[in-house]
């Protein structure tokens, strides 16, 4: 049998390669090559959630007062009343507290309130309503009204709560885990209070939850600039 030059050159490349690789042994020039990953280990692996990015959820022009970091806690002039605005496009589902007489007590913590649906397993949710316009299921877009803020029950505070949580948007927040990312679009001032109008403007900045001074007292005053939109 007659062997050509190039069967000769495979014989000496790949021959050895793969008697090494029986014996447990490589003696072939390609024996130090590094076999990349499969392409199906790295789709088993987890996707992360990204941060997400809203609005505060009033008019532009109105500013907040951050009063507690974790749930945030916004404190408003003139609160009662108050139009709620979408914070971000969502599908909502709106949660009532329990009122005198009823058996459901579930929503009580956040009061009436709004999931609103994300699409990922996560939804922003806004707490302590006192009117909710939209029903459950109905898509909204960022500004729309969806709400008037004055908690429903005797006693809450008067502020309006807002937080990214994961979990099932069609039930009460309670069954909700709180999530960190979410991010405030914001004008920056350094009013002493809600109704100083000399405070300076620092201008629009997109902000981490972590960077907000919040407390009770000596939370920082943060402004809306979201406009209103129709549904």
């Amino acid at each position: 049998m007659s062997h050509t030059l190039t069967d000769v050159l495979r014989t000496i490349l790949f021959g050895s390669v793969g008697a090494g690789l029986v014996s447990g042994c490589c003696y072939g020039p390609f024996c130090n090559l590094e076999v990349p990953p499969s392409s199906a280990d790295d789709a088993e692996a987890p996707a992360e959630l990204e941060g997400l990015t809203i609005h505060l959820p009033f008019g532009a022009g109105i500013r907040a007062q951050c009063r507690q970091e974790n749930l945030l806690a916004l404190a408003i002039p003139n609160y009662f009343g108050r139009e709620i605005l979408a914070p971000i496009g969502g599908v909502a589902y709106p949660h009532f507290a329990r009122r005198e007489g009823d058996d459901d007590d579930s929503a009580t913590d956040f009061g009436n309130h709004i999931n609103l649906d994300q699409g990922d397993g996560t939804m922003v949710v806004i707490g302590n309503l006192q009117e909710i316009f939209v029903e459950n299921g109905q898509a909204v877009v960022a500004g729309q009204m969806i709400a008037l803020a004055g908690a429903a029950n005797q006693g809450a505070s008067s502020q309006v709560q807002l937080g990214r949580h994961a979990g099932d948007a069609t039930v009460t927040a309670l069954d909700s885990s709180s999530l960190e990312g979410l991010r405030l679009i914001v004008a920056v001032d350094q009013a002493d209070d809600a109704d100083d109008a000399d405070g300076t403007v620092l201008g629009e900045q997109t902000l981490g939850v972590d960077e907000l001074t919040c407390g009770q007292p000596g939370g920082g005053y943060y402004t809306s600039v979201l406009s209103a939109s129709a549904p």
